[in-house]
Parts: C-alpha cells; structure tokens; sequence
C-alpha cells in the first residue's frame, strides 16, 4: 500500500493565537503530502483567531473548523480527534509550524516499518532562526514499554508535537484529564497511547516540526502547585497498574516521581506538606540510581526538612 492510500489529520488547537496563526497554517498547507485534513479547534479565542481560522476554511476543503467555548487544550485535542477523519493524527501547536516534507517522512516510516507511533526531531527556532536541533536520547524502533520507560526517564519527548499516531490508538481514557493539570498532561496522553500500541520508531535524523520559542509559550507559564503534580503523577500510575505493566515500570515511575520533586524544588516552590516526599524517598530505597542525594542538596535550601534530609542519607548509605 502506497503512503498516498493514507490520510493525515492534522490537529491545531487555538487559543488567542492570532499573532502566530498565519505562518502555522500557511506550513501545513504547504506540505509536499497533500492527503491531509486540517482540524482547527478555536478554543474560545476572543481575538482574531477565529476569523482567521474561517478565512482559511472558506479557502481550502481540507480545512475543516470548530468554535468551541474555552476549555483547555486537552479538551481541544479531545474534540480535534473525535472530530478527524484520517489514518493518523498529528498534532501541531497554533504558534508553531511544520518543515515542508514533516508529514510525508513520518507517514513513509509509519507504512513502510508498519508503526503505531512516530517520533522525530525538532528545530529549535528563536526569532525566525533555528538556534538548535532537539534529539531524542533514543533512536530506533521499540516496543511499547521501552517506549513508556524512555518517557518517564526523559529519554525521549514527552510532547504531543512532532510525532504522528495511528488514530486506532485513541480511545476514550486517552484525553481524561482535568482542565487543571496543564503541564506534563502530555507525558500522560503518550503513556496511555503507548499502552495501546506495539512498535514506536524515532528517527533523529527526521527534523519533523519547528518548535517556535517565544514569551508566550506554554513552558512559559506558572508551574502547578505540587497538589496538581501528585495527581499528574497518579494518573500516569493508574494507567500503567490496569495495564498490568507497573512491575516492569516500578523504578522508571519513581524516577519520574523523584524528577517531578525536583522540578518544583527547581523553581523555588515550598510544600505545605511533605508526608508524600516522605513516602517517596522511601519507595526510592530499592532504585539502583542514587536519586536521593540529589534530592539532599536540594533539600538543604529549606530547613524545615532537615528530618528528611538525614532519613534521605541513610536510605543512601544503605543503598551504597
């Protein structure tokens, strides 16, 4: 079967993007594979987005739009997949843009090694200038669990852009995810399709999307309070035990765990309470990697946790 027998729905969420919008739709339009759909979700922008967005429908079938009233860009997702007619989706945020053969070396990978997910590169792009290619740490085809592994451990990209998934993947857990949860929720989204999956290739020398760096960027807002994390970290949890894969996954999700602390500790956040570190640092006793050091020297910036800091020692000299 011939790649062109497959059709590519390509999914945009918009919220107040009218700055970036233009250039974002112009790159798909423009791509060297042609049998695509466009599904634009105009998450209740109260800007120009939406004009812009029927503007471009008016002008091209493959346009397809729907004004919907703001709810978060899980819900965006949510509605754009429910909404796509194609084999395979990907997604691609409103401020970014895609080089001109993305969609036709992905899908070429997809068909031709017969895979359920595809990762490839991405070009780090500052004022108009790439500035940096971002590669995974991995590279080759794996299985499902490998590929859970190399998201919890970072090995790989834990976004939803820059990759293409077969559209069977999908189901109705995949997008469940309150509106709160705004960061990470795509490390839970790629776990949950990777359980549905079987074969993953990522592929370093395919540069596939351009990430656009800008003061409005995503990464760029408030990180969640730890309460938020806990429960992003729970539902990745709940994901991998009805699948009956946390044995296998055990170290790898507290390693996320421990890396989800010190990302908050990073960004100067103090903890109300700490009765889940605590627990934590003790679930951390059988992983082989000292993590728990590096949780001491973060640690020490805040006094009050001196009880734990000492516990943390020992769990390493144990350890050692």
């Amino acid at each position: 079967m011939q790649i062109v027998d497959h059709k590519i729905s390509v999914i945009v969420p918009i919220y107040n993007m009218e700055k970036y919008l233009v250039n974002c739709l112009d790159s798909i339009l423009l791509q060297s594979f042609t049998n695509f759909e466009i599904v634009l979700i105009n998450d209740g922008s109260d800007d120009n987005s939406g004009s812009i967005c029927d503007a471009y429908a008016e002008k091209d079938r493959r346009i397809r739009i729907f004004h919907v009233n703001n709810g978060g860009v899980t819900k965006a997702r949510k509605i754009g997949v429910e909404k796509a007619s194609g084999d395979y989706i990907c997604f691609v945020d409103a401020d970014d843009t895609l080089p001109i053969h993305s969609l036709k070396l992905m899908l070429y990978k997809a068909v031709e090694l017969d895979l359920d997910i595809i990762l490839g590169a991405k070009s780090y792009v500052i004022n108009g200038f790439s500035r940096n290619i971002l590669k995974n740490k991995i590279d080759g085809i794996i299985f499902n669990i490998e590929f859970i592994q190399s998201l919890l451990n970072r090995n790989c990209s834990i976004g939803s852009h820059g990759k293409l998934f077969k559209k069977v993947l999908f189901d109705l857990d995949t997008f469940s995810l309150p509106r709160e949860i705004r960061q990470n929720e795509d490390l839970v989204m790629n776990i949950r399709l990777a359980l549905n999956s079987k074969k993953v290739g990522i592929f370093n020398n395919l540069i596939v999307y351009n990430y656009h760096h800008h003061n409005n960027s995503a990464s760029q807002s408030q990180i969640m309070p730890l309460d938020l994390w806990i429960d992003m970290c729970n539902y990745c949890l709940d994901a991998i035990e009805r699948a009956n894969v946390y044995t296998q996954l055990k170290d790898d999700f507290i390693r996320m765990k421990l890396d989800t602390i010190l990302i908050l500790l990073k960004r100067q956040q103090s903890f109300d309470t700490n009765d889940w570190i605590i627990k934590l640092i003790a679930e951390s006793k059988g992983i082989k990697k000292n993590f728990g050091q590096k949780l001491c020297v973060f640690f020490m910036k805040w006094p009050k946790f001196k009880r734990e800091i000492l516990f943390v020692y020992r769990v390493n000299n144990f350890l050692v």
